[in-house]
């Protein structure tokens, strides 16, 4: 594995609430995670990142889409362009994504999709919109570092990196964007 990518293969069953998980249900979702410098076509990335996020929505019209089993069977990725400064650690991402899968699989989820539910855990703050304005990179702006992270059932159907028109970093620099006073700002 090279250190410019970063994996984390979660199987799904542990996840779960084992008394009401189906026991039929197996496999891995992989989390990629990808940190890139001075990346210049900014809205094109966050564009592709929305379409895709589109099937990932757990509730549509106010009203729950599927049981959860049926929402992680039927799970193909869902992306996220996040800023690396809000960013302590791999483990910080893989945590959020493995805590929002598990509220998706309990039913028990804060936000319509599983998008906004893995930035509400990363997020330092119990709004929900905060959290996303903290977390997401903003439209608008190029020449940014950004923090990918795909959550992916099949590495063929990752497109989005193909998109990204910048440089690729070493992970082990992640340190080095990560802005500690602006964890702590937004998180008291």
């Amino acid at each position: 594995m090279s250190k410019e990518l970063f994996v984390a293969k979660v199987p799904i069953g542990l996840l779960g609430d084992f008394e009401s998980l189906d026991p039929n249900q197996t496999g891995s979702i992989d989390i990629h995670i990808q940190l890139y410098r001075k990346v210049s076509n900014v809205e094109v990335i966050l564009e592709r990142i929305v379409e895709i996020n589109k099937d990932n929505e757990l509730v549509a019209n106010g009203f729950t889409v599927g049981t959860s089993n049926e929402r992680i069977s039927k799970f193909k990725r869902c992306y996220l362009a996040i800023k690396p400064e809000m960013v302590v650690s791999t483990d910080h991402v893989t945590h959020s994504v493995c805590r929002a899968i598990a509220n998706v699989l309990n039913d028990k989820t804060v936000t319509g999709n599983l998008s906004t539910e893995i930035l509400y855990f990363l997020g330092g703050s119990t709004s929900v919109t905060s959290c996303i304005e903290q977390m997401s990179i903003p439209k608008g702006q190029n020449s940014l570092p950004l923090l990918l992270v795909g959550i992916i059932s099949n590495l063929a159907q990752d497109d989005v990196s193909n998109l990204i028109d910048g440089e690729l970093d070493d992970l082990e620099n992640l340190p080095k964007y990560t802005d500690v006073d602006a964890i702590i700002k937004v998180s008291v």
